[in-house]
């Protein structure tokens, strides 16, 4: 007599057998192999992209602010500035840097904390289409 330990221990031996089986098998056409997903293609990865600076003016002891606005329809994606650096401990200081007017530009506001200097910063945006 079979006990149910033996019974189930062919059952077990069977399934293993014909998943193995079943899984060395190749397909008829390659199409009936795994597909796999590579997603749209695109020859510019971000629609629009350009970036757009403006230069600002900073007299001494004194604030100024800039704004770099996108051209028309397409939104701000990021933005920043930069100076050239004097080395004397007096760069300019940051007050305000973030997008406005809905998206469109980018607004930097900046100090000059030296006395006699006239200095000079650029504000940046990174423009592109978006909704």
């Amino acid at each position: 007599m079979i006990s149910p330990k033996h019974v189930f221990a062919m059952a077990t031996t069977a399934l293993t057998g014909a998943v193995l089986a079943a899984s060395f098998q190749t397909p008829l056409f390659a199409s009936d192999g795994p597909q796999r997903y590579h997603g749209p293609r695109y020859d510019k990865p971000i629609a629009g992209y350009e970036i757009v600076e403006t230069t600002v003016t900073l007299r001494p002891n004194a604030f100024a602010g800039g704004d770099a606005i996108c051209p028309a329809g397409k939104k701000v994606l990021g933005g920043g500035f930069s100076w050239a650096s004097r080395g004397r401990g007096d760069e300019p200081v940051v007050t305000f840097n973030q997008a406005i007017g809905g998206g469109s530009q980018w607004r930097v506001v900046f100090r000059n904390p030296a006395l006699s200097e006239v200095t000079s910063a650029t504000v940046t945006a990174q423009c592109a289409f978006a909704r």
